[in-house]
């Protein structure tokens, strides 16, 4: 009918577009429909969980179209989904105080294609900064969201919700006229934090270039956004409210596509003022800076990785800082400096997060006392790839569906990293715990040892000590998502670099009672014994075991009239057909002086003595005894089965009947039934025996 279907296709490995050096992770497969997804199952999703005493913001940017997508709303393309994703991660986080938006996203040429066109565009994008329910969202003006040779009116009215233009705290001034600027406080139980959001479309806080607006003497109706932005400063700290500021522009680099002209005096303007950290949108890259020095510090972060990311290669690929994710800045309000209103602001990077998975590199059966490593895979959200053409050697296909866990960085960009934020956990450190990989190593397996020779805990490295034998449950949980699974750690002997740890949750004995009743056996004048317990394949724990069988009653032998010699007759041969001779052959068979050796009855199974206490037992009294789950032990090896059967037969009476017809059969049947058959001497009777051994192999048995 239409009504739904399947999307199989895209491209994974190399030689997209003719290249054989370029490579590509497209491949994807999508239902389409209006009955419910199929279930996720693993991963499941997690609660994000914030410092403690803190307030804590979500901050995302680089969301940016490669070209008009406003039209392709309902297409899942790449931007849309990303930071659509990351905000509906953020609507979850309990205590969140809201999402911070660095811009960009509408496309570079976007304001070429006409008014109705551009407004369009402006419009998908409050679409999507509203995809996060009730949480607070706000955005920062970039270069892009304004017409060329236009102001920001378009941007205030259509983001209006995200960007309130018109709304400053109480008893602060109003930012210059023609400014996209804004401030708000956000109040919580953790303290207040006053958010200035600076207008940055035209790369600097004034028209006039980098000399207009010293902060020197701020006005109550400031004529730049420099001053403008130190007045803020001035009232927040006057307040006690600890502030932070959020801007497009890059004020670190001016190199940057983004750097801001004025980056050098608005960073004087900060640290003079008390600011407790700058935000801004960094080009593909999630990075940190501190700026200033001894006392007077603040840090700067950057982030832009909601949007496409052209993957590094090469050496550079060693110190990747594209990882895609948003931040999460906690502003510690109850530590500020009172002198300075500056606040403790630190940031770590959630992964933007669709799936989740482990890679048990070493599997999931280790000994003791190894060493294993794992591994994490959070994947996007599916959504459309951009490809670039590069010259004449084929095209170039990004983002990277992936983020790596652990990724460690080598580059010498490293220092410049936000950390992801992510955890290895396993459900009973007795069996294995994960631990801190040596930094003066290269082998990714190397176990970092503390002063007392014992490997030092660590969530983070993904090196997982086998300690104990037993069974654990490894679980990586970051952006918002988890995944498990079971690990088994086998017997083994204590060996470094992990060896072991005394058990701390040592396993319970089972609790588990053998009963038994015991009944006096017939004619017997004193009780027997309890039999003891064993772990044999014969007996299950809990149950009672079964009583001994009864011995076997013995055959008498069978004594026959012994006739008279009589001459030897001719006899002809005689065919016999088996089918037609088993009757009357065991007729034959009882005159036979056959006499049977009976194996010895089995000796009786010693049996325990009675638990502590008990001095007697006595018919049908109950014996209990608790014992511990027993440490089950295997091992296989090909199996024989034997059968050895023997029979004699007395020469004198072969004439009674056709001995060589009732031999055979007589053999056959002994070997059939499984019998052992023998016959003494009697006097000086010559006896001749027969032995079959049959054998077959059953395979494989434990």
């Amino acid at each position: 009918s239409g009504s739904g279907g399947w999307a199989v296709g895209g491209v994974t490995g190399s030689g997209l577009g003719g290249s054989s050096t370029t490579t590509a992770q497209t491949a994807n497969v999508s239902r389409y429909g209006d009955s419910a997804a199929p279930p996720l199952g693993n991963p499941a999703p997690t609660p994000i969980a914030l410092p403690t005493g803190a307030a804590t913001f979500a901050v995302g940017g680089g969301a940016s179209c490669a070209n008009a997508c406003a039209d392709a709303a309902n297409l899942a393309i790449g931007p849309d989904t990303w930071l659509a994703s990351a905000i509906a991660t953020s609507s979850r986080i309990s205590g969140l105080r809201g999402f911070l938006y660095t811009g960009d996203r509408l496309a570079p040429a976007a304001d070429t294609l006409g008014s109705d066109a551009f407004e369009r565009e402006l419009a998908r994008y409050s679409a999507v900064l509203g995809s996060g329910g009730a949480l607070p969202v706000h955005a920062a003006i970039s270069p892009t969201d304004v017409p060329s040779g236009g102001g920001p009116q378009a941007f205030e009215s259509t983001l209006n919700g995200f960007a309130p233009t018109a709304v400053v705290p109480a008893g602060t001034p109003a930012p210059p006229a023609g400014s996209a600027a804004y401030a708000f406080d956000s109040n919580g139980p953790e303290g207040n934090v006053r958010v200035i959001v600076l207008d940055y479309s035209s790369l600097s806080l004034s028209a006039t270039g980098p000399s207009a607006g010293t902060c020197t003497s701020p006005a109550v109706a400031p004529a730049t956004q420099l001053d403008w932005l130190c007045a803020q400063l001035n009232v927040a700290k006057g307040a006690g409210i600890p502030a932070i500021v959020m801007g497009n522009a890059d004020i670190v680099s001016s190199t940057a596509t983004n750097g801001a002209r004025d980056g050098t005096t608005v960073q004087q303007a900060l640290l003079s003022h008390g600011a407790s950290a700058y935000l801004f949108e960094s080009d593909e890259q999630n990075v940190q800076y501190t700026l200033g020095s001894g006392a007077q510090t603040m840090p700067v972060f950057g982030t832009g990785t909601l949007g496409y990311v052209t993957p590094l290669t090469g050496a550079r690929a060693t110190s990747f800082l594209g990882d895609s994710g948003f931040l999460l800045v906690s502003v510690s309000a109850a530590q500020r400096n009172r002198a300075t209103n500056v606040a403790p602001v630190g940031a770590t990077l959630s992964p933007n997060t669709g799936s989740l998975a482990i890679d048990a590199t070493n599997g999931v059966l280790l000994p003791r006392s190894s060493v294993a490593l794992f591994e994490g895979l959070a994947r996007r959200p599916l959504g459309g790839s951009r490809v670039q053409q590069q010259g004449g050697t084929g095209v170039l296909v990004d983002p990277d569906p992936y983020v790596t866990i652990p990724d460690p960085c080598l580059g010498t960009a490293c220092s410049q990293r936000v950390p992801t934020a992510y955890s290895f956990s396993s459900s009973n450190p007795d069996i294995g715990n994960f631990v801190a990989h040596d930094p003066n190593s290269t082998n990714a397996r190397a176990v970092l040892q503390g002063a007392d020779g014992k490997p030092t805990p660590d969530p983070t490295s993904g090196l997982f000590c086998a300690f104990n034998p037993g069974t654990t449950i490894v679980t990586l949980t970051t952006g918002g998502m988890s995944y498990s699974q079971q690990v088994t750690v086998r017997g083994g002997s204590v060996e470094q670099p992990c060896g072991t740890v005394p058990l701390t949750n040592p396993p319970s004995p089972t609790g588990q009672t053998i009963s038994a009743t015991i009944a006096p056996l017939p004619g017997a004048t004193e009780p027997r014994q309890p039999t003891p317990h064993t772990t044999s394949p014969g007996i299950k724990l809990g149950v009672a075991p079964p009583p001994p069988p009864p011995p076997p009653t013995p055959i008498p032998p069978v004594h026959v009239a012994k006739p008279k010699p009589k001459p030897p007759k001719k006899h002809k041969p005689v065919t016999i057909p088996p089918a037609t001779y088993v009757a009357p052959f065991a007729a034959a068979l009882v005159p036979l002086p056959v006499r049977a050796a009976v194996p010895p009855p089995p000796p009786t199974a010693a049996r325990p003595t009675p638990p502590s206490g008990t001095s007697q037992v006595t018919a049908q009294s109950p014996v209990s005894q608790t014992v511990g789950a027993p440490e089950e032990k295997r091992e296989e090896e090909a199996a024989t089965e034997l059968t050895h059967n023997m029979a004699a037969y007395d020469p004198d009476h072969r004439t009674q009947l056709p001995w060589g017809p009732i031999a055979l059969l007589l053999v056959l049947a002994a070997g059939g039934a499984g019998a052992s058959l023998r016959s003494g001497r009697r006097g000086r009777r010559s006896l001749a025996y027969v032995t079959i051994t049959t054998s077959r192999s059953s395979g494989r048995r434990r």
